[in-house]
């Protein structure tokens, strides 16, 4: 009941990846499983934050270049 209680707040793939290593590790308790499943989660958010999207109303580098005083001749 708890496994299933824990499935409705983690993706299916975070379950899928904790079940997985559960098994691997022999674990058949709801405790280490449940730390398995978050440990899993937190995995799994740090590589999606890391993907970068692109756009194209961002400026790149040069937009930056001479700082304040490229600013100001591009005002006048």
């Amino acid at each position: 009941m708890g496994i299933m209680r824990l499935a409705s707040s983690y993706s299916a793939e975070c379950m899928e990846a904790a079940s997985t290593e559960a098994l691997e590790k022999r674990t058949y308790t709801f405790k280490y499983f449940s730390m398995i499943v978050k440990q899993a989660a937190i995995k799994s958010a740090t590589t999606r934050s890391e993907k970068i999207v692109p756009n194209s109303n961002i400026r790149g580098a040069e937009a930056y270049a001479g700082g304040k005083t490229h600013a100001q001749k591009s005002n006048r």
